[in-house]
């Protein structure tokens, strides 16, 4: 009898981690989905630099992909290892726990290469490659997708070209519109409105400092440091619940040979 509590305790134990491994995985989901839509307009404008290159050739096509797969993936083995624990199967005990234990060895592993050899940092060259950006794309006729991203840029680091608005006074002034405010930025058709709109860029500093440093190191993934040390505990403690389980069963089989797994 005080086996069979013994186990009971263990499962529901094990159904509400799965719960918290649910709820934390969802949260990597939304978390990575939001960082995506919202660095992916800023990073066009970085082609070429140090941190345009990993996200356009690294997060993009390989992490972001990588960190769905294993959120969802998160999922089918939470199901697994309840209806292991309910069922009392030890197959799908060892299956959820063996799972479990290799996509705890990864996210172990990449968060030590992360720590460890990975770092992103920018350079004076950088700031020099986002004016050949700016120079290149400037001249092309399908550049609308260049524009808006640096339009987005301006308004939301509140500043005027690469390095001051003479970036753009150099290549595309049409640009300086949305360095403006809405009311300056409107009124530009007059004299008076551009007169207002250039004393005001002219105070603002440039965007490329601004922009890599924040990219080097985004806000939106302050976060992601905390959820994965919680889930990385909660499969731990996960992992070792299901271990109890699977051997309490191993025995039970054992002792009584008629049970079937």
């Amino acid at each position: 009898m005080a086996k069979k509590n013994f186990n009971r305790c263990i499962k529901c134990s094990l159904a509400v981690l799965v719960l918290v491994l649910w709820v934390l995985s969802g949260s990597v989901l939304v978390l990575s989905t939001y960082v995506r839509e919202d660095l992916s307009q800023l990073v066009l404008v970085t082609e070429d630099t140090t941190i345009g290159d990993f996200y356009l050739s690294i997060f993009f096509p390989v992490i972001f992909p990588v960190l769905v797969t294993i959120s969802c993936f998160a999922f089918v083995i939470g199901c697994v290892g309840c209806s292991g624990a309910f069922t009392e199967s030890q197959l799908l005990l060892g299956w959820f726990f063996f799972s479990m234990l290799v996509a705890f060895c990864v996210e172990l592993s990449a968060g030590i290469w992360r720590m460890v050899n990975f770092k992103l940092s920018y350079n004076e060259s950088d700031i020099d490659q986002l004016k050949l950006n700016i120079q290149r794309y400037s001249r092309l006729e399908a550049n609308n997708w260049f524009m808006k991203a640096w339009a987005k840029v301006h308004k939301e680091y509140e500043c005027c070209g690469v390095e001051s608005f003479q970036d753009w006074m150099n290549s595309e002034p049409l640009m300086l519109g949305s360095c403006c405010p809405g009311s300056l930025s409107g009124d530009r058709s007059s004299s008076g409105g551009r007169d207002a709109c250039l004393d005001f860029i002219s105070e603002l500093d440039g965007c490329g400092t601004k922009l890599l440093a924040d990219l080097s190191s985004p806000k939106s993934l302050a976060s992601v440091p905390y959820i994965t040390a919680v889930l990385g505990i909660t499969q731990v403690v996960a992992l070792i619940l299901a271990l109890k389980l699977w051997l309490s069963y191993c025995f039970e089989a054992k002792e009584d040979p008629t049970s079937s797994v």
